[in-house]
This record gives structure tokens, sequence and C-alpha cells, in this order.
């Protein structure tokens, strides 16, 4: 944006501000997001004590993942961690076409297949 500013002046451009995929996937399931804590396992190796953390001290996390760090992985770990009493929603393809938003527990999510751009959110029970 600076750049383009910079080139053409401020006068000949209109900024117009998008929302995060986090701020999307709260919207859709009805939640605010203001109270919650965000974690990334988006192209990184799992950070998976630091999500169990989060997840243990926050009543609602939201959580960007890839292809390794799929919804069912996340459960998967959450559950060998000992966390057992949260809610998954599992925000699939956000404002495509094939939007698919899930919400389940923990031990039902460990069987969800899930394909595309996905956000998760844990919340307490």
């Amino acid at each position: 944006t600076k750049l383009i500013v910079k080139k053409l002046g401020r006068e000949f451009c209109t900024i117009i501000p998008g929302i995060s995929s986090i701020q999307f996937a709260f919207a859709a399931i009805g939640e605010s997001w203001d109270d919650a804590c965000f974690i990334s396992l988006h192209g990184r190796d799992a950070e998976y004590a630091q999500l169990m953390k989060n997840v243990r001290e926050h009543s609602k996390v939201g959580i960007l993942t890839d292809h390794k760090n799929t919804p069912a992985v996340i459960a998967r770990q959450l559950l060998a961690g000992g966390i057992r009493d949260r809610q998954m929603f599992i925000c699939e393809n956000l404002s495509l076409p094939e939007e698919r938003i899930l919400e389940t527990d923990l031990a039902s999510a460990v069987n969800i297949n899930t394909n595309g751009a996905i956000v998760v959110i844990i919340k307490k029970d």
C-alpha cells in the first residue's frame, strides 16, 4: 500500500481494508474474538505444548492450520494432553462456495477429514 500511495498520490488511491480469516471464522460461528487467544500452526513445526497451554488458559483459541496440522491432528494432540471439555469449530474454505463450518467435540474431530484453508476455534464447554 505504501509504495502505491507514494507513486500515485493519496488523492488517487482508495484503501479498502479486509478482515482476517480468524475474524471471519469467529463471525461465522457467532462468537466475539476480542477475548480469544490466537496461535498459528500454519507452515510451522507444531508447537503443541504452546497450543495446550493456550487452550488450558483461555476459553477461546483461534488456530491457523495447514495440511500437516489438521483439525484431526490438533484434536488428537489435545486429547493426548488430557484436554477433553472443549468444542471444536472447523471453519473450512471460508467465503468460498465450498465453505463448510462444523461444530464438534474433540473426540469426534479426530475422524473428520478436511480439505482446503481451515481455521479452527477451540471453545471451552
